[in-house]
Formats: C-alpha cells, sequence, structure tokens
C-alpha cells in the first residue's frame, strides 16, 4: 500500500538533528564534571606546582610542608605553602569563622594531609618559607613542640615581622611580598 502522506526529509536534516543531539549530549557531560563534590570532612585536593599561598602568594610546590584552612560555613579551600604563612594569614585576619575552621598539615614524611590536632611539631627544618616547622603524623625523637608555641615562635620571628611589615607597608601587587624582601 502507498503512503500518500509521504514526504521526502529536507536535505541534510539527519545531520542537523545529529549535530543538535551532540550539542546536548557536550552540555550535559560539562554540567556534570562541574558536580564534583568536595569532601566535607577532610582536606580538598591541593593541585602542586599550580594553587597558590593564600598569604605569600607563591606557587605551592613542596607536599612535605603544606597546610589546609577550610572554612567550615562554605566548604572553601586555603591553601598556604608554609605553616608560618598560614600562621600570619590567620593572625591577620578577620575572618569570622576561623575558630571553627578544620585545618590540615602535611606529614613530613608522607606529605599526607592530616588534621594540624593529631600531628607532633618538630623544629629545625628548610621549610618554603624558612619558618622552619614541620608536622609529623608520628612522634619524632627530640624535642616536641605543641600548636600554641609554634604559633607564638612564627610570630615572635623575623620572617613574620617582615612579612608582616611587607604586606602592610609595601605595594607590592597583592600586599605580600614574602619573608625574603626587606
Amino acid at each position: 500500500m502507498l503512503n500518500y502522506n509521504y514526504k521526502p526529509k529536507e536535505k541534510g536534516s539527519h545531520i542537523r538533528n545529529s549535530a543538535v543531539l551532540l550539542s546536548i549530549m557536550f552540555i550535559l557531560s560539562f554540567s556534570f564534571l562541574g558536580c564534583e563534590k568536595q569532601n566535607q570532612d577532610g582536606p580538598h585536593k591541593i593541585h602542586y606546582d599550580r594553587d597558590m599561598c593564600a598569604e605569600c602568594k607563591m606557587v605551592i610546590s613542596d607536599r612535605n610542608y603544606a597546610v589546609q584552612i577550610i572554612n567550615p560555613e562554605k566548604n572553601k579551600a586555603y591553601n598556604f605553602d608554609d605553616i608560618g604563612c598560614a600562621i600570619i594569614w590567620m593572625e591577620n585576619s578577620s575572618e569570622k569563622w576561623l575558630d571553627k575552621a578544620k585545618m590540615f598539615v602535611a606529614d613530613q614524611k608522607t606529605a599526607e594531609l592530616i588534621p594540624s590536632r593529631e600531628v607532633y611539631w618538630k623544629k629545625g627544618y628548610t621549610t618554603p618559607m624558612d619558618f622552619g616547622f614541620a608536622a609529623f603524623k608520628l612522634k619524632p625523637e627530640g624535642r616536641i613542640y605543641d600548636f600554641i608555641e609554634v604559633y607564638k615562635d612564627v610570630l615572635a620571628s623575623e620572617n613574620a615581622k617582615k612579612t608582616m611589615k611587607c604586606g602592610s607597608e609595601m605595594k607590592c601587587g597583592a600586599g605580600k611580598c614574602g619573608a625574603k624582601n626587606e
């Protein structure tokens, strides 16, 4: 039987339909990529050699001294290349959520980010900003520092005084020019 209602398809319509379908699939695939959930309890991923320190603006490259502070209200991570930078940033910050913040520090041996309350601190290491403190998951030999001692020592250091002076008095980009600048 003949179908008298048959209309031939427009020339190129199958190509146009395929292009529309591919466009929709492309847009949907990228929308799902944007939905990557950040870990609510643990540390966020630090993109080493790409992420910058929130305080000194240097690229974070040494995995053994990295620090991360997470805003618990927005689940936003602030990354640092040295515990000294994190302490100076906290000292200069007016953020109201800091008393509830989660802090993770890199274990000096494994570079694993672990909660700062679970680490042992030692002094005398060559760190990215030369504050000299390293965190350890397992208790090392020798003199151990608690976080309050680390905090006070960093703020009393010449590096911190130079960095804080530079940040408040100099006009160098983001207002930070590092502990080495005079």
